[in-house]
């Protein structure tokens, strides 16, 4: 189970804003996933800023980290690797034990249930300052070693707002040209 979400997200964004973004992994196949990595290819909408997190929890949505602290609750998932050129970010993932081995249980640990353990990876992204305005999608995929094939998380959508145009101001001179403000009088 792959997903990604935005951290405390808000209605729109405007340029200058970070957004805070979390990946979220859970291995309930049968085997241990060993060699793969996650890309997340950022929108030129977004610059990455960084301020990584990585933990593990036995909930689904637990509270997003602050960058520099670790959600209560939780605790920390080392041996993530990461590798980003941006806009390409790329991380390198420890195995994951397979810890849904019971298959005739629905849903193994897809809602919570039995408190399988998820992994999660957040990082913050700036709205560029050129960013233009509309909905800015983004996902990311995992891929790579034991896996038959790669995978997609669903997409979330940010809302960048912006404001365009022009400021004039119009300046008159009383004088023949000489001297220019805001406001004059004529005899």
């Amino acid at each position: 189970c792959i997903v990604k979400d935005i951290c405390s997200p808000q209605t729109d964004y405007e340029p200058g804003d970070i957004i805070r973004f979390r990946v979220r992994v859970q291995n309930i196949g049968s085997a241990d996933i060993s060699g793969a990595s996650l890309q997340d290819v950022l929108h030129s909408n977004f610059t990455y800023v960084g301020n990584e997190s990585y933990y593990v929890a036995s909930t689904y949505s637990p509270p997003c980290s602050s960058g520099g602290s670790l959600p209560a609750g939780t605790s920390a998932w080392t041996g993530v690797v990461p590798s980003h050129s941006a806009p390409n970010l790329n991380w390198t993932l420890p195995d994951i034990a397979s810890d849904c081995q019971l298959f005739y249980s629905s849903y193994c640990g897809t809602y919570g249930t039995y408190a399988l353990p998820y992994y999660f990876i957040e990082f913050d992204v700036q709205v560029d300052s050129f960013a233009m305005p509309g909905v800015t999608p983004n996902e990311f995929e995992i891929s790579g070693g034991n896996l038959s094939s790669s995978l997609t998380s669903n997409t979330v959508n940010a809302l960048i707002v912006a404001s365009f145009g022009q400021e004039v101001e119009k300046q008159v001179s009383t004088d023949g040209g000489s001297t220019f403000s805001s406001s004059g009088t004529v005899s």
